[in-house]
């Protein structure tokens, strides 16, 4: 009864400050008139210069409010969903908490960790900390029963499926540090002082998809709880790559064909493929 008190303390509160955050984020729009700076690597820089992401890069301060235009119309809809779920099917509500869990982890980690100081840094953390524990105790809950049932994949295109997007991302995000490994040419990091996405992809997201495909072709049922955070991390990418493109559009950012079709479109597609993959394990519980 604890652990479940504690899940709903957890959601309510990740609920509460994500909407808080998101919605300032989103409309509350003063311009600051900031000048263009100079980066550490004597590169001229436009500031995006509005609202809570003035001092962030124009591509990242307009994709963050199309980030937050993603959490209130559906991270937050997902994350009460989920607790209702949660208090009727337990299977079904750990597998939607735990997922949506790991989608707050994942964006409010890079909003503590990689974008322009802002006035609302300690509620980032605050929800950074507590999706992260949210995603620990569903994750834990929800593999005792499922090991308990040795609920196992049937043959799918699942787990191809998974090992193929830890492959696409790993190469996209191996790309620029590579490239730099090898040549020297530093990549376009802006104000920013290291590549945080490429580092946290690399390291966490894509190795768990590779991992998780491996174990679910095995038919163990780690597959599909190492599964779900990254299956909802990418099925969320797809409205919050549409959105962040809009706004990026409005500030008057033109992406290169490549930039479409490596990125936008590649990512996109892996989003589509990710949301019919949770819905196929969803029904299987």
């Amino acid at each position: 009864m604890y652990r479940k008190s504690t899940v709903y303390l957890l959601g309510l509160t990740t609920g509460f400050l994500s909407m808080f955050v998101a919605l300032i984020g989103l409309f509350y729009q003063e311009n600051l008139n900031l000048p263009d700076v100079i980066n550490t690597r004597g590169e001229l820089v436009s500031l995006y210069g509005i609202g809570i992401y003035a001092y962030d890069s124009i591509m990242i301060g307009a994709a963050n409010r199309g980030t937050d235009l993603v959490v209130i119309l559906i991270g937050i809809p997902l994350l009460i969903i989920s607790l209702l779920i949660y208090k009727k099917r337990e299977e079904q509500g750990l597998f939607l908490l735990s997922g949506t869990f790991a989608y707050f982890f994942y964006l409010y980690a890079t909003f503590s960790l990689s974008i322009a100081y802002n006035r609302f840094f300690i509620v980032y953390i605050i929800i950074f900390g507590m999706s992260f524990f949210g995603v620990i105790l569903t994750l834990l809950k929800l593999s005792h029963i499922l090991f308990q049932k040795a609920l196992m994949t049937q043959k799918t295109w699942i787990p191809y499926y998974l090992i193929i997007m830890g492959l696409i991302a790993g190469i996209l995000w191996a790309v620029d540090p590579i490239t730099s490994l090898l040549f020297g040419a530093i990549p376009k990091m802006s104000i920013y002082p290291t590549l945080y996405t490429h580092a946290f992809d690399l390291a966490i997201i894509v190795p768990i998809s590779i991992l998780s495909g491996i174990f679910m072709r095995k038919k163990h049922p780690l597959g599909i709880i190492l599964s779900i955070p990254v299956l909802m991390i990418i099925t969320m990418l797809f409205p919050s790559i549409l959105a962040s493109t809009y706004f990026q559009y409005q500030a008057g950012l033109i992406f290169s064909p490549q930039e479409i079709i490596g990125f936008i479109v590649s990512f996109l597609i892996l989003g589509i493929f990710g949301f019919i993959s949770l819905r196929q394990i969803y029904r299987t519980l």
